[in-house]
């Protein structure tokens, strides 16, 4: 089985506590779906499928910072340039449609630009930092103008409970991440962190959690 095959299938269990076998109907759409993600980026290519090369695109995306409107651009194009089979998305909007079918979005944060806070929760809507007084926003490199709406820093959080969910839905993965609760050393060896007396100061300290096979 594919490793998009289970990232997929993962992420479509609906029990978040038990594995629970996909129905017919999901089945048959979630082959669809893994079948248009592994399909060659065009006939004939061997080294890039439809998934890997728009994670790979989008990635260059997020390191270096590039915008929505120039990102649309360098897709349009590279899509021009291929073959004429190609299947590469030519827009943010279908790339990040086509990723939250994965479950592999992320939440954006503006921050201060010298990273003193994020704009959440009761200074959600503030327009500078309260603490070093920094702008939120661009600051526009010809005109000296505040670009209100652009941010001048953004966190890309990506939420763990979420990946964690999806991740013991997987029944490989599910075996491997309770591992450490039935594996400790019985003979006084340390092989593994569950064995060090820090794992076990936490056992110690909050016992409901340790009691759970499931925690990390």
């Amino acid at each position: 089985m594919s490793d998009a095959f289970n990232l997929y299938e993962a992420t479509y269990m609906q029990d978040a506590d038990f594995i629970t076998p996909l129905d017919k109907k999901s089945v048959i759409i979630l082959l669809q779906f893994l079948e248009d993600a592994e399909t060659p980026l065009y006939q004939g290519c061997t080294k890039y499928k439809k998934l890997p090369a728009i994670v790979v695109l989008y990635r260059l995306k997020a390191v270096n910072g590039w915008s929505d409107k120039s990102f649309n651009g360098l897709l349009e194009i590279l899509h021009d340039m291929l073959p004429i089979d190609n299947v590469l998305l030519k827009s943010v909007y279908s790339v990040r449609k086509f990723l939250n079918t994965f479950d592999l979005g992320c939440e954006k944060i503006h921050t201060c630009i010298n990273d003193y806070c994020l704009f959440s929760k009761e200074i959600e809507n503030e327009d500078k930092c309260p603490i070093c007084g920094s702008s939120r926003w661009q600051e526009d490199e010809r005109t000296k103008k505040i670009r209100k709406g652009v941010p001048a820093k953004v966190l890309r959080y990506f939420p763990i409970m979420r990946r964690f969910r999806r991740m013991f839905r997987s029944p490989k993965l599910a075996e491997n991440l309770r591992w450490h609760f039935s594996n400790k050393s019985e003979d006084g060896h340390m092989r593994h962190p569950v064995d060090s007396l820090a794992w076990d100061y936490i056992n110690d300290k909050w016992p409901d959690f340790a009691s759970d096979p499931r925690n990390l």
